[in-house]
């Protein structure tokens, strides 16, 4: 290890017994010429070492970061996404035949006690999406409450459009 104390240059060199041995070498010797040539030299190196190095690995960095970064995760949350919307189209659809059978009307009757069940599975299948705006500035949840509960005569249309867009229209 080479050390410097203003003008004076030192070599720290180990000994058998494990203490160190410092020799120090005159400013203008041709020892200390080749000391201080020996101890730029090396410090270059290394810093050419390291330019190297960073020519390197930026690139791959970059690389790793673009690979990840446009990786499949955004492709899985699609396909969940449209998943979620087929079960919802499905479900609505189920609910809507169910209302539509002979029957359907009239408490008691088979029909009747389908209406429920198949709403309730509107109503589930919709919660992921509850907050999804539709055409007219209302909410998913809010169009599928109105539509089942009946209260808004534009609600069903709107629901049913979702299920158009969506791609689903076949559900219904």
């Amino acid at each position: 290890m080479f050390l410097s104390y203003g003008a004076v240059l030192a070599c720290r060199e180990p000994r058998p017994d494990g203490r160190w041995q410092v020799h120090r070498l005159p400013s203008g010797s041709a020892a200390s010429r080749r000391l201080v040539r020996f101890a730029v030299g090396r410090r270059q190196m290394v810093n050419r070492q390291m330019v190297n190095i960073r020519k390197i690995v930026v690139p791959v960095l970059a690389l790793i970061v673009l690979a990840v970064g446009c990786s499949s995760p955004d492709g899985a949350a699609e396909r969940r996404l449209t998943q979620l919307r087929r079960d919802y189209c499905l479900k609505l659809g189920e609910w809507q035949d169910a209302r539509r059978a002979e029957g359907a009307k009239t408490p008691g009757s088979p029909a009747y006690q389908k209406v429920g069940p198949a709403a309730q599975g509107a109503f589930l299948a919709m919660q992921p999406l509850r907050d999804e705006i539709l055409k007219g500035g209302r909410t998913l949840g809010e169009e599928t409450f109105w539509t089942i509960e009946g209260g808004d005569a534009n609600a069903e249309p709107r629901v049913n459009q979702y299920c158009t867009d969506a791609g689903f229209e076949t559900l219904l």
